[in-house]
């Protein structure tokens, strides 16, 4: 690989090349989490990561009444995942650019973890079963 006078190039986590300290890293990891942690804002990610929605559209896509829709955008606001540009009497919700960029990334990864991780799992209680007959 790498002849043995010279070092492997040092590879930088996200953190050291955005420059943060450990805690102010580990407060940003934690407002992303807490955004994806329920469901009805993953739902409202999901729609906005398609392009952006107007409130009423975001009601009708996920077959939910306007103050619950409202309470978690405004929760996605404050943790500057979601913007919105006004138009007249009605509001255009979307991802932040450095949000949206990143989350598409993360909830695939998430996906596939929760995927194998349930393909393991019921694979092991397939053997269970097997070996109790």
């Amino acid at each position: 690989m790498y002849p043995m006078h010279q070092e492997s190039p040092k590879q930088i986590s996200a953190r050291e090349a955005m420059g943060m300290s450990i805690p102010d890293y580990a407060k940003r990891l934690s407002k992303v989490a807490k955004s994806l942690s329920d469901e009805t804002r993953l739902r409202i990610i999901f729609r906005l990561a398609e392009g952006e929605r107007t409130n009423s559209k975001l009601m009708q896509d996920l077959s939910m009444k306007e103050p619950a829709i409202s309470h978690q955008l405004t929760s996605l606001g404050n943790a500057d995942h979601v913007t919105y540009t006004p138009q007249g009497k009605l509001r255009f919700f979307r991802l932040t650019r450095q949000f949206g960029e990143g989350v598409k990334m993360l909830l695939d990864c998430m996906y596939e973890f929760a995927d194998k991780k349930g393909t393991v799992e019921a694979t092991e209680v397939g053997k269970e079963e097997d070996g109790a007959e």
